[in-house]
């Protein structure tokens, strides 16, 4: 019985070991180049905004981890989040793939796709090595939005692309509190793009705010 406590002791550690591995995400994100770095524009004013997705595909070489709807609700989210610190939005409600209900000054839909582009073989030997020999997925995104002005019906459209780049390595998991920095820096990027885009079509400033609260994000409504 004392000669097996070791080896015992050994097997339990590396089981504990192995539920890290599959639980905690060694990677890390880095935003692209494709948009230059621009000082977030000046806030026009404060509105309501309801922010949902339509004819949106997120794929990933291999079989991706999250559906489309799961994915484009993280990113308007993300953009949603970043216009109400900029000071461009009292208030946000994610409406997912349901219709907007006027209810809010302004409504912003996406439309889009986010490709990633990985090795396979190489996902498969990264996972058999427990993340000794690391992997790359490439993903590419092209988005479309377009902002309807409740109060007259008003559409206006813009595009933003970007890339982001995820590294998956076994020392990456010291890096965990930082592992969506590179991804949350493309959609920043993308935020101050499209409101820079919209604020030039003159899309804010003529219409009345039905919301006057202080910069909140509201929880999603609908999701799928």
């Amino acid at each position: 019985m004392i000669g097996t406590q070791p080896f015992s002791t050994f097997a339990a550690m590396r089981v504990v070991l192995l539920l890290l591995l599959a639980v905690l995400p060694g990677c890390l994100t880095f935003s692209g180049d494709k948009l230059p770095e621009i000082a977030p524009p000046n806030s026009v004013g404060a509105y309501s905004f309801e922010l949902g997705f339509r004819d949106f595909n997120y794929s990933l070489d291999g079989g991706a981890l999250q559906s489309s709807a799961t994915m484009a609700d993280k990113i308007t989210s993300r953009l949603g989040g970043s216009w109400v610190r900029h000071g461009y939005a009292s208030r946000v409600v994610q409406r997912g793939r349901a219709a907007g209900t006027g209810a809010s000054d302004y409504m912003l839909t996406m439309t889009g796709n986010l490709d990633g582009e990985s090795s396979v073989v190489l996902q498969v030997i990264s996972g058999l090595t427990l993340l000794i020999i690391p992997h790359t997925i490439d993903a590419h995104a092209f988005l479309v939005f377009e902002l309807k002005r409740e109060s007259d019906g008003a559409t206006f459209k813009a595009s933003v692309a970007e890339d982001v780049n995820q590294v998956t390595w076994l020392p990456f998991i010291l890096g965990l509190p930082w592992m969506e920095a590179g991804a949350d820096h493309a959609v920043e990027k993308m935020a101050l793009h499209l409101y820079q885009q919209f604020a030039a079509q003159g899309a804010f400033g003529s219409a009345p705010s039905k919301s006057k609260q202080q910069p909140t994000s509201a929880p999603a409504e609908s999701r799928d």
